[in-house]
């Protein structure tokens, strides 16, 4: 998980979201600042970005992916994904950017 450096939002947040992941039993690192999450990471006009090599189980609210991304978008935020072959399957990069 990324998150972009600036606003103490950005950071509380994603510590949150990493806080409640974690306790939900993902295996995830602590949340790391970026300059930008747009520069080299492809994330854009999205507040949290979805990157896996299997972007389209987004789409399947029985994965882990696809139950996040719903429960995200439900509550309103601004979802955005792309695929991304250099991670390995099981892998999910998440980027959290300033509200948009």
């Amino acid at each position: 998980m990324e998150y972009q450096e600036g606003g103490p939002e950005i950071y509380l947040f994603a510590v949150s979201l990493w806080q409640t992941l974690t306790k939900a039993g993902w295996k995830i690192p602590e949340p790391i600042g970026v300059p930008s999450i747009v520069k080299n990471r492809g994330a854009a006009l999205a507040e949290i970005t979805f990157t896996a090599r299997r972007i389209d189980d987004t789409n399947d609210p029985s994965t882990s992916m696809g139950a996040l991304w719903k429960a995200l978008y439900a509550a309103g935020y601004k979802m955005g994904g792309f695929a991304n072959n250099a991670l390995p399957d099981d892998t999910l990069r998440i980027l959290i950017g300033p509200k948009l």
